[in-house]
């Protein structure tokens, strides 16, 4: 019968041994669920809260500090363990630039919730500053765009371009270079605050036209 190694070694020993074994690999490992500026939320609650902090506390855990988004107010020191990312439908427009109006100013930020009124709460960028607004006034920044319909190809379908405010004019004419080859194309629209436009419009020279 072959010999079994642990056999010298006492349960004490054993116990030393492969809790050094754990510990070690999870040292290498172990990494906090949460950073500083996650929107997350209490697993038995439902509300919105912002991290303002991530301490080790012991044994490789974390505790969270925190903000309540729609109140300020404050949490501190909670196991990691209690929270999970705050999800709803509207979590992707927390990455979206916007811009509100407060008390007739007009400030620049991202949207962190919706409050039991009904008003949208944003952060202002650069200050970190809460505040809480109609959402009639808060409209998501978007570049300026100008819609074109490629003539002589029987295709009515309008595309979209960023372009510079103010510099088309709808009805110009302008011999464009697409993927397509060189066309003729006619402005239909301006300031159209498209998000499909991807490509700057760089027209290779304008068609004058008259009237006749």
């Amino acid at each position: 019968m072959p010999e079994d190694p642990d056999m010298d070694k006492t349960p004490r020993s054993l116990l030393r041994e492969n809790l050094s074994i754990g510990f070690s690999k999870e040292l290498l490992v172990k990494s906090p669920k949460f950073k500083v500026g996650d929107i997350v939320k209490l697993k038995t609650g439902t509300a919105p809260i912002k991290v303002t902090g991530v301490s080790n506390s012991h044994l490789l855990k974390y505790n969270i500090s925190g903000r309540y988004v729609n109140t300020s107010h404050t949490i501190l020191l909670r196991s990691e363990e209690e929270f999970e990312f705050y999800n709803n439908e509207e979590e992707n427009n927390m990455s979206t630039l916007y811009q509100f109006t407060v008390d007739s100013d007009t400030k620049y930020g991202t949207y962190l919730a919706t409050n039991s009124q009904g008003l949208s709460v944003m952060e202002e960028k650069g200050t970190g500053v809460i505040y809480t607004v109609a959402k009639t006034s808060v409209e998501e920044v978007l570049p300026y765009t100008i819609d074109v319909v490629f003539l002589l190809t029987g295709n009515k379908t309008e595309y979209s371009y960023l372009a510079p405010a103010g510099k088309y004019q709808v009805g110009e004419v302008f011999l464009l270079e697409s993927k397509y080859g060189h066309g003729l194309c006619v402005i239909t629209n301006v300031d159209t605050k498209s998000k499909a436009a991807t490509t700057d419009f760089n027209p290779i020279t304008k068609v004058l036209t008259e009237k006749v």
